[in-house]
């Protein structure tokens, strides 16, 4: 699927994945738009939106036995704003902020990172500052706190 306008991916393409099949849009042999991945049964493992190749807006990728394993934002090609990663079961493991950096037209950590244990209590909070840790907590899985 797909074709090629001088030397150029154009149009709808269907490619192969690390784990099954891509499909969406090309425009002058660049990403563009909604692109979804599926396993190899057929089921939706992950969405990206692309602007000129990079990804750029809502990402969502899931768990084979569909539940939601991560979700967060891209800038050009780098991860912004709270970014959630989730457990095969469902809770809640990890949430992290990150500031995009017009200048280096990076991002990093900015912010709050927390994680926490399946029973849904905190194990771990950084705060972080343009990419430097500030401070860093650790609790039990009873939520008793371990370390400053």
């Amino acid at each position: 699927m797909g074709k090629y306008i001088n030397g150029n991916k154009e149009g709808l393409w269907r490619e192969s994945s690390h784990n099954g099949f891509e499909e969406g849009i090309y425009k002058n042999n660049k990403r563009e738009g909604l692109w979804k991945e599926w396993d190899e049964d057929g089921k939706i493992s992950s969405k990206t939106y692309y602007k000129e190749g990079f990804e750029c807006g809502l990402y969502k990728e899931w768990w084979e036995n569909g539940q939601l394993y991560c979700q967060g934002n891209f800038k050009y090609g780098s991860k912004i704003g709270l970014w959630k990663l989730w457990y095969e079961s469902g809770e809640l493991h990890c949430e992290s902020n990150y500031k995009y950096v017009e200048e280096f037209e990076i991002s990093w950590e900015d912010g709050f990172t927390r994680e926490y244990w399946k029973n849904g209590k905190l194990q771990y909070e950084w705060v972080m500052k343009d990419g430097e840790e500030i401070s860093k907590k650790s609790w039990d899985k009873n939520g008793n706190l371990k370390t400053k």
